[in-house]
This record gives C-alpha cells, structure tokens and sequence, in this order.
C-alpha cells in the first residue's frame, strides 16, 4: 500500500510538470532575485535588530558587534539588489510583472520611467527602507557608542517596512504585497484560460502607464525626497531612544541636532516641491489645498522644528529635557500616522492622494503603536527628573521660544485631529463630517496661530538667553513696531484686507521681517550660527507672500455666458472663441490656434493690454494643455505666466473635439447606422451608402475598411470617402466632408464583420475654449521664501556639521596627548 501510494504520488508529480506551462518572456530570473532580495533582506534586519539589542546590553560586545554589522550591511546590499531587479524590469517593460503593468508604460520618457518605481505602494516603501538603511550606514560609521541602541531602532523599523512588501503567506495571512508577482498569478487571474498561452505577453502591447497627473518633474523630484525626509526624522528619533536607553540624557544632544537639521531640510524641500506641483499641475488654483495627505506631511516637519528648538535651549535648561524626548518621538510617530493615513484606505473619500486599502492597515496600526509605546515607555520610566525648582523668566529668549514650540505643538494637534475624523468615524462608528471649505476652515483655524509664532519670532530677535534676561527689549524693538504700523496702516488705503486678523498678521509678519533683518546685518561675532537668522527673515517674506497672495487673489474670467451645451456653472469661466479679442481685466485675451503633439493638445491664448491711442500691445502668451490619457482619463494642465508682482495662472474648463476621431472645428451631432445602400438625411443632404471594401494588408491581412458615399444636395451629387484604419493596435479615422453645407462624415464603428457601419455625422461650429484665468499678486514672495528658509537651514546643518568635525578633532588630539604623556 505505501509504495503504491508513492508511485500515485510520483504519477500526479509527473503530469504536472509535463503539464506546467512554458511561458515566454517573462524574465523569471529577475523576479526571483528580486523576490528573494527582500526575504533575505527581511531577515538579515530582524536579525540586526536582536544582535543590536544585545550588543546594547553588554559592556564588552566583542564579536557581536562585528556580526550586527555584518548582518546590517548585508541587508543594505540585498534591499541595493532587490531595487535594481525591479529597475530591470520596469526598464525592460516586462509587462508580466503586476507592478510593471500597473505603473508603467512604453510611452513614459526616462524621468517619469524611474519614477514609476515609487508610483505604487510597493516601490514607496521600498524606497523609503533604501533611504533609512544609507541613513543607518552613516550612523554605523559615525555615531560610535551610540551606534547599537540606534541602529536598533533603524532596523526594527526597516523589519515592518519590509514586512509590507514581503507576500509571504504565513498561517493563511498573507504578510504584504509582493512587488514581483506575476499578473498570472494574482488571485484575480486564477483560471483565467487568457494564460494558458505560453506567449500571452505579446498580446499586452502596453502597461498601464502613470496617472497623467503624476507626468510632472516636480513628481520625479518631490517623492524621493519625502521619502528621504520621512527616513531622517526616524534618526532624532534613534537618538532619544537611545538617551533614554543608556540613560545619557546630554551626550545624545549634541550629535542629533545636524540630525534634526537634515530632516528639516530634506522633509521641508519635500513637501514644498509637492506644493509646487500642485500648483503647476492640478487645477483648484493654488499651492495648499489642506488635503489630508498635506496635512499628514506638514504635521511630522512641525514637530522636528519644534524638536529642533527645544533641544536647543534644553543645553541651558534641562527641565525642557522632557519635551524635547516627546517632541523628537511624536515626530516619527506621526511620520508613521501619516503613512497609516495615507496607505490603509481610511482616506480613499476625502483625498485625491491617498491610496486605497490593500491589507496594509493593520501592520501600519501595529507600526505606529509599537514605536509610540516603546518610546513613550522609555520617556515615562527614564525621563530626567530634576528636583531644583527652577523659577522662569518671562523676560528670556528661551522661556518664549520654549512657548513657541508648544504653540507649534498645538497648532499640529488642531491640523492632525480635523484630519483624523474618517478614522474616528472608523474606530467608533460615528458619521462627523470633514469641514466643506478645508480651505477656509484651516486658514481660519491656524491664522492665530500664525499670528502668535510671528509676534514671538520678531521678540524673542532682541530678547537675550538666561536668568538675567531684562526687559531691554523692549525698547528695542520699537523702531520694528513702528514700522510695522506705518506698513499696516499704508495698506488699509493701498491693498486693504477683508479681515481684521489680516492686519494684526501683516503687523506682526513686518515686525519679524524688521527684526530678523536688523538681526542678521548686525550678527555679533560671538553669534557663530547665522542660519536661524535666515530661516527666520526667509519666514516672514514666505509668510508676507502667502498673506497677500491669497487675500487678494482674483479671478479675471467670468464676464462671459455658456453656449447653450450647458456647460454647467459658469460665474468663474469665460467662453473664448478662436480669434475674437475678449475683455479679460487688465487684459484683452485672444484664443489664436491649438496644435497636437501626440496625446497632448496646445491652445495658444495671447494676452494685450491697450495703449493710451488705442492700439494693442503683446504682453504674453499662455499655453495650457490636456493630456488625452486614454486609459485613466484626460488631464486638463494649466499654464502660468510669472511675473514678480504677480503671476497669471490659467486652465482650460472645456474644449471641443478632444479625441482622436473627432474633425479639427467639427463636432459629432449624431451615429447612424446603415448597410449597404442604405442612406440617411442631414438638414436638405441625402447620403447614400454605395460600396464597402476591406484594405488588405501583407498576407491578406485585414488592415481596414474603405467606403464609398454619395451626397445628393441642391448643387447636385457629391462622392465621399471614409475609410477606418487599423495601425497598431490603434484606430485612425480618414473622414470627408461638405464645406458648402457645413457638415462632414466619418465611420465610427464597423458591425457584423464589415457588412453594416456607424456613420458619424459632424456640423461645423466655431472653434471655441472655455477657461478660468486668476491672477495671484506677489506669490513670487512665497516661493522666494521658500528658498531663504531652507538655504537658513543649510548653513545652520553645515555649521554644526563643521563645529561637530572641530570638536571631535579636539577630542582626538586631547587623547593623544594624554596616551603620549
């Protein structure tokens, strides 16, 4: 009985091998190392994390350092490997990969090509573990006795990243979403008889290709940074761990502040490029919608400043050691919050960013609960406990910027909480609604908040640090507060605001451009940091622009109705028919022409302003476009005119004959079927269908349909041509048309293999547009402070870069000396 059990068993082994199927062209070597990568490199971080752990523990650690660090490189080298397999196979558009399919295209130039890696949820995850792993490298070189307790953290938190790509089954559960899956093997093309051709990749001509929206190069650039952000912060938060760990609550200090810097740069760069394309790109007319995902970005960088400013005066005062510890682990936490937000679905009805859920919620949850548990643990039970009362100065620097931070901390409470709702409403079942206007509602939330770190920034300029802190400045500031007023009351004549908080905001935003200024061009010598000084004018000319720009944006369009299509609300759009001048505000408007460039169409709009005797005068021209995505839909992009004092920043609503099939200044009226000899009337035009003739190709292959029409009319008989080509895959129309009765004729579709046709009929109208054109004044100031500020923020890195270089240095040489005496 057993062996013939065994040679059943053999039988069935046999038939299924004979039976597998030999597919071509699917790379399965790449996908193996790809797949194998990331298990193998899963491992060797879980594996890191318990050597780390232990090697924290002992005093002499010996050999199981040198093996923590062999077993983090490696995976390093394996997450490098795993990378590269899924570049090949994007990069070969090997399309029976599921990733490969979804996410990229042949169409794709090279930018857009590499930056469909991280265009799903499995290649952002694998970029982000790439980044936290370089990360870790740097502090395995560098961070010497800090290196096992934060190389912990950095690859415990690598173990859950990985964990979402890994599609291991195990126990029925399946544990993330394999990158490397093979479309044949997804559990939606189970028994699908599609596959039981051993060639079926030559049948998917294309993949999917990228969202049309995300075809921007602010997209190319602003995600790996993100990313990068996101892994930086995760370092501060090593540090703190780790001082509470080894109950070092001052050495950690001083090493995690370039840390802090880093990540504020690279977490602030990211999203400010996110809002750059959302100005260059997306059509709701400006650069901050207070989208959910914005919110669940902009949260975690509040908190690193924050960090990064109470770190700062915790050197002097070591009560705020406690606050410091929060703020540098909230500021994960909510990196981690933010992932959770914006990857488990919970989202997927009130962004247009986020993704929807694909069994990520969970291990995201547990994600977040294990970094914040475990941080919050240490703090409770390590925190520094001071017992010298310490009595406050009002009148000190640290004392406010200390105050600073907290309203920097509530200000984010208040973002993060609003944006929370849909997952209140998923834990307890509630229905609250998010705000309408998000727009309004967050402006007018987080105005007195602005208005606060203003007043606060422009003191504290003239305040000094210490116990023996008076109140000098006070009179020092009152040169700023005169300015500040005289600035205020100027613009209730020249720009006046509509809300009074306006101008206590503009007050206070003068004060600190006045003071920050007056600050930097009078730098003592002993100041050896001038970065905070720049940041913080580069704040005030941000928040200056931001203040004017969207209290004062106007929209110019408007003046026009709707043709009688019904184009739906028309109180901001203005109708633009080809070559007719049009009042546009100061400008008078002239749509001029509409070019197509493959799937993109051009319209040419130039702008005149009218001289004193009459004549028009060029100013510029606007090119806004639509991308005809066919497989996602169309993507109306908008075209911006800069100029410093403001910028013109315009989108088409509408346009006609945006497909292929559609008669450049025709549109299609109606589809009438008809067979041979058959015909149809239009206005006083009768057509009749005479002949239809297959158009042979190579091997009497079918390549189209021809046929022949004619057209009686009051002048007589007309011939007509129509023909319905098949060009790869693809469908090009040839039409025909009557001029002299302004109408024209295409097939639309062919029926019963070629013995009945769709006939489109086409009317002539005038070429017209629809758009929506406003004008933003000043916003050049936002982006030009934009710069500033982080340029502030490298010279504050750089500095502490070359003071921690001089220091260490100093130390080196101390021990010299001493072994040498």
């Amino acid at each position: 009985m057993v062996l013939r059990r065994n040679l059943c068993t053999f039988a069935n082994l046999f038939n299924r091998c004979i039976m597998e199927i030999n597919y071509i062209g699917e790379h399965l070597l790449a996908g193996a190392i790809g797949r194998w990568s990331i298990g193998l490199s899963f491992v060797t971080a879980l594996a890191a994390t318990l050597i780390y752990i232990l090697v924290s523990v002992k005093t002499d650690p010996g050999r199981l350092k040198v093996l923590a660090r062999a077993l983090y490189i490696a995976h390093l080298g394996l997450l490098v490997v795993a990378f590269a397999a899924l570049y090949y196979l994007i990069f070969n558009h090997v399309f029976a990969y599921n990733y490969v399919l979804e996410y990229s295209s042949k169409e794709l130039p090279l930018a857009f090509l590499i930056s469909s890696l991280w265009a799903g949820q499995e290649g952002s995850f694998m970029l982000w573990a790439l980044f936290q792993a370089l990360l870790g490298v740097i502090i395995l070189k560098k961070a010497r006795n800090w290196e096992a307790p934060i190389l912990t953290v950095v690859s415990l938190s690598q173990v859950f990243l990985l964990l979402m790509v890994l599609g291991w089954k195990v126990f029925g559960i399946t544990l993330g979403t394999d990158p490397f899956i093979l479309i044949r093997k997804m559990p939606s093309s189970i028994g699908n008889s599609f596959f039981n051709d051993p060639a079926y990749l030559q049948q998917i001509a294309d993949g999917q290709g990228l969202n049309p929206l995300l075809e921007n190069i602010w997209m190319a650039i602003h995600p790996p940074l993100l990313f990068l952000g996101y892994a930086a912060v995760l370092i501060p938060f090593g540090y703190a761990v780790a001082g509470l760990w080894k109950r070092d609550h001052k050495g950690w200090r001083t090493p995690a502040l370039p840390w802090i810097n880093f990540a504020a740069l690279s977490l602030g760069v990211g999203i400010i490029l996110g809002a750059a394309w959302a100005y260059v790109a997306l059509t709701f007319g400006g650069f901050w919608s207070w989208d959910p995902v914005e919110n669940a970005s902009l949260v975690p960088w509040l908190f690193t400043i924050a960090t990064m400013h109470v770190l700062l005066i915790s050197r002097k005062k070591p009560q705020n050691l406690f606050w410091t510890y929060l703020f540098a682990i909230l500021s994960y936490v909510f990196v981690l919050y933010a992932s959770y937000l914006t990857r488990s679905g919970v989202l997927k009805d009130s962004s247009a960013h986020a993704f929807g859920d694909e069994g990520k919620a969970i291990p995201l949850v547990i994600f977040t609960l294990t970094f914040l548990v475990t941080g919050l643990i240490l703090l409770i039970l390590r925190h520094p406990k001071t017992t010298d009362k310490v009595k406050e100065n009002l009148h000190s620097k640290d004392f406010w910027i200390f105050i600073g931070s907290l309203i920097l901390m509530l200000s984010s409470f208040q973002i993060i909480l609003t944006t929370s709702i849909p997952v209140v409403n998923k834990i307890f079942g509630t229905n609250l609604a998010p705000p309408t206007d998000s727009i309004s509602y967050y402006n007018s939330w987080q105005l007195p908040y602005g208005i606060l770190i203003a007043l606060l920034i422009g003191l504290t300029q003239y305040m000094k640090y210490g116990e023996k802190a008076g109140t000098g400045y006070l009179r020092r500031s009152v040169p700023a507060l005169i300015t500040a007023a005289v600035v205020s009351i100027l613009f209730i004549f020249v720009f006046p605001f509509k809300n009074i908080l306006h101008y206590f905001f503009l007050f206070f935003i003068v004060f600190m451009l006045y003071s920050s200024l007056e600050a930097l061009l009078k730098r003592e010598k002993k100041q050896r940091n001038p970065g905070a000084l720049i940041t913080h004018f580069g704040l005030s000319v941000f928040l200056f622009g931001v203040l004017v720009t969207f209290s004062h944006t106007k929209v110019i369009t408007g003046k026009a109705s709707a043709p009688a299509s019904g184009m739906g609300n028309m109180a901001e759009n203005q109708v633009l028919i080809k070559n007719d001048t049009v009042d546009m505000g100061p400008y008078k408007v002239i749509y001029k022409d509409r070019k197509e460039d493959g799937k993109w169409l051009f319209y040419t709009l130039d702008f005149y302003s009218q001289t004193p005797d009459g004549r028009l005068e060029k100013r510029f021209t606007l090119n806004p476009s639509i991308n005809r995505n066919e497989k996602m839909g169309y993507v109306y992009e908008p075209d911006t005119r800069h100029q410093f004092s403001k910028d013109i920043f315009g989108y088409i609503t509408f346009a006609q004959n945006l497909k292929n099939e559609d008669i450049k200044g025709y549109i299609k009226t109606s589809d009438k079927e008809l067979g041979l000899h058959d015909s149809l009337v239009v206005n006083d035009v009768t057509v009749f269908l005479d002949s239809i003739q297959f158009i042979q190709g190579e091997n009497n292959a079918v390549m189209g349909i021809s046929a022949a029409l004619r057209a009686k009319t009051e002048d007589g008989m007309q011939n007509l041509k129509l023909q319905y080509l098949i060009e790869q895959q693809s469908v090009r129309l040839i039409h025909d048309s009557l001029p002299g009765h302004r109408i024209a004729f295409g097939i639309s579709n062919v029926l019963q293999q070629g013995q009945r046709l769709v006939i489109g009929v086409y009317s002539k109208e005038n070429d017209y547009i629809v758009m929506k054109v406003i004008l933003f004044p000043f916003i050049s100031l936002m982006w030009i402070g934009s710069i500033i500020i982080f340029a502030g923020i490298c010279v504050a890195l750089w500095k502490r870069l070359s003071n921690k270089k001089l220091q260490t240095g100093t130390k080196e040489q101390a021990e010299t000396i001493n072994q040498t005496t």
